[in-house]
Formats: structure tokens, sequence, C-alpha cells
């Protein structure tokens, strides 16, 4: 991989990082973040990582003149045994990869001629290590198993002929390596990555299909929601899953996690936490871990926020005649929501069952069907819902046409007044 894709660490020097910038300005601190990355301290690399992906894809939305010439030295060490957090790199190249794409691809809107031409290069620099990465899908190490489909993905998209053979080399590779991947977490990776390559080769779903049915309840989920991500009405078999998956939130939103502890212990928002955490349960949060030369926490790449919500937005793509069935399910999601979630969870599911049917002088006088009133009874007797000034809880409301600013105080009664006539 360094042969071909990649540069050693000792070539770092050879780069005018002083001359290159990113979204901080001047590009030089790159390189002493690089070299900590090859750390056997996590204090070291976490912080390292986290400096880099600000700098280099900031808030993952950018990328910047200094990200394609960093990208030699992350797949680097990709190559390096001793680097104790490569499948960290690895997934912070799928970022790199995936942000360049979009800024490309017109996804995010239309890009000026500096953010498309570092976008390219960047892209261009990540695709050189396509080949060994696609090697990663069988590595031996779990890690770098894991976050291989999340970063091939963003290199496969597009019309170029090369481009278009990556794409067929990933969907024939990522599919061989579904029948003999040992670790279940891993097989619901490829699944991810393949409904990604899906939406260019619709032969990449095909493996996919029977896992609805398969033992590992991980692979269930990431099975019906590839699916119903591509079919308008997926089978009751889907459904089922993805409603089963959400009446289980909690065991939900742990499904997918493997580890976590090293990088929050280190990370300093993460010891922020823990130390407000600790203060409030009248204890001293202590030193940071003493954990040198650990391996990195195993970490799937594909959530960046509750598995939920992915599955909640699956489920209001469902055509109407859903909506019964889902009712129940729906209802009790909003029922268990905090502030801190509604613009994912109440939000969603009462714009979708809801539409536009309180909004309007006439919304009184509406007439409800059974799961509109289901999910607004929910909403109107959720506590947490009423009485704050979140302001994520009142335009996720507001969006329903529950409420407005200037009478969230009263609407709650206006609410319950209007089930009460239509009981």
């Amino acid at each position: 991989m360094t042969d071909a894709a990649g540069r050693p660490l000792s070539e770092l020097d050879a780069v005018d990082w002083a001359a290159l910038t990113h979204a901080y300005g001047s590009a030089e601190n790159v390189p002493a973040a690089l070299r900590r990355l090859a750390s056997d301290d996590p204090a070291d690399w976490v912080r390292a990582a986290d400096e880099l992906t600000n700098c280099l894809c900031h808030q993952l939305c950018d990328v910047y003149e200094a990200t394609a010439p960093a990208v030699p030295f992350l797949i680097g060490l990709l190559n390096a045994p001793a680097v104790r957090c490569r499948g960290k790199i690895l997934e912070l190249l799928g970022h790199f990869a995936g942000v360049a794409r979009s800024n490309l691809s017109g996804e995010w809107g239309a890009q000026d001629e500096d953010v498309r031409r570092d976008a390219a290069a960047t892209l261009d620099a990540v695709r050189a290590g396509s080949d060994a990465m696609l090697d990663l899908l069988a590595h031996p190490d779990p890690r770098l198993r894991l976050a291989a489909p999340f970063t091939l993905v963003p290199l496969c998209s597009g019309e170029p002929e090369d481009v278009a053979a990556l794409r067929r080399r990933a969907v024939d590779r990522m599919t061989a390596r579904l029948a003999h991947e040992p670790l279940d977490l891993a097989r619901a990776g490829l699944v991810f990555g393949l409904s990604e390559l899906a939406a260019e080769d619709a032969t990449a779903l095909e493996p996919v299909r029977p896992l609805i049915g398969d033992d590992a309840e991980a692979v269930r989920v990431a099975a019906a929601l590839a699916i119903a991500k591509h079919d308008a009405d997926p089978s009751d078999a889907v459904v089922d899953v993805l409603r089963d998956t959400l009446n289980d939130w909690k065991r939900t939103d742990r499904l997918f996690r493997i580890g976590g502890e090293m990088e929050t212990a280190h990370h300093p928002i993460g010891r922020a936490v823990l130390a407000y955490q600790a203060s409030e349960e009248g204890r001293d949060l202590g030193p940071e871990p003493d954990d040198a030369g650990a391996l990195e926490d195993l970490r799937f790449p594909w959530f960046e926020m509750w598995p939920r919500f992915t599955v909640i937005a699956a489920l209001c793509r469902l055509p109407d005649r859903r909506l019964p069935d889902l009712a129940p399910t729906f209802a009790a999601a909003i029922a268990g929501d905090g502030q801190h979630t509604t613009e994912n969870v109440t939000g969603p599911i009462l714009r979708r069952v809801l539409g536009d049917v309180l909004k309007g002088p006439e919304a009184d006088g509406v007439d409800l069907t059974a799961p509109q009133r289901a999910v607004l009874a929910a909403a109107v007797e959720n506590d947490a819902l009423w009485g704050t000034n979140s302001g994520n809880v009142i335009d996720s409301l507001h969006s329903a046409g529950l409420t407005d600013y200037g009478t969230y105080a009263t609407d709650r009664a206006r609410l319950r007044a209007l089930l009460d006539r239509r009981g």
C-alpha cells in the first residue's frame, strides 16, 4: 500500500505545509498531528485524529488545499501494524472522500472553483489507494474490515469508465466477503456498503435481500434498512424488522456499538462530559486511563447519530397504507421521546402522519384518522414536549402544525380539547 499510494512519515518535511491552508489557516500543524497518530498513547492519537478532522474536513462538510497532500501519509500509516488507530485513520479517509464527492456532485449546492479543485484532488488522492482498500475487506484486523466498505463507497461513485470498473470490483469483492465474514458487525457494514453502491448498480442489492432472515440481529436490521432505502413499498418482512427495531429502540441504539470507551476517555469533549457526570455523582473523574499500547475500540462507522433515527426515517418513507399498522410504534416512540431528540423522533413522525391537517385556520375542526389521533395524543401527553424553552422541541411541534412560539404556552390545552371533541 505504501509504495503505490502512500508516503512514509519520514517524507513529511518534503511538503511545504506552511504554504498550504486548511479550515483554520496555515497547515503548518498538520505534520505534527500526523506524527502523533503513530503514538502508542491514545491521549496523543485521539487528539491528533480530532485535530486533523477539524482542520482538514471541518464539520465533515469541507476539504481544503492541505487535505489531499495529507492523504498519502494517512494511507502510509494504514500499512504500519504498530499504529494503534488504523481503523480511525481509514474512517477519516472515508470522510474525506465522502465530503469531496458531495462537493463535486452538487449534492450540497453549487461550489466555487477552489472548493471543486480541492475536492477533486482529495478524491483522487484517496482513490489512489483503492486497490489496497479492496484488500482490507479481508484484512485480519477487524477494525480495518469494519471501516473498509465505508471508505470504498465514495470512491466508487461516478460515470467515468475507471470509476465504474472500480464500483463493479467493489460490488464483487463485498459480495464475496459477505459469505465468509465471521464478525456480524462487519457483515452489517458490508450490507450498508452494498446498499450505497446499489444507487448506481442495482445488482449490489441482490446478495442483501436474503439477509432479512439472517440469524444476526445487526445484519437483519442493516438488510431491512438497505432494502427499504431502495424499495418504495418493501415486503412485510422488511417492515416487521424495522417496526420491531423501533419498538425496542434502546436495544437498537446499543446494537451497533462495539466499544467507544477509549476514545471517550481521551477526547477533550468526551472527558468534559465524563467530568460533568462525575461531578453530578459527587466524585472526581481522576486521571486519564493508562492504556498506552492498547488497540483502539472497534467502531461501526455508518451511523453518525443514534441508529433509531435512521430506522424512523426509513419507516417514515413507507406508503400511507402502512400507517395504521405503524401507528402504535410511532406513538410509543413519541411518548418516550425527550427534549434532545425531538428533531429526529417526534418531528419526523408528526410530519409524516399528520401532514398539513393541523395547519391553517380550519385545523381545530379537522377529522383525524386513527393513526393521526394516536401520534397527536402521544405528543400532547408527553410532558417533555411542553413547558420548555427548547427551540428544537418547539420547532419540531411547529413543523407539524401543533404550535408556534407565540401560542406554545396555550396550545397543549387546545390540542387536548381537539382530541376530546373528536373522541
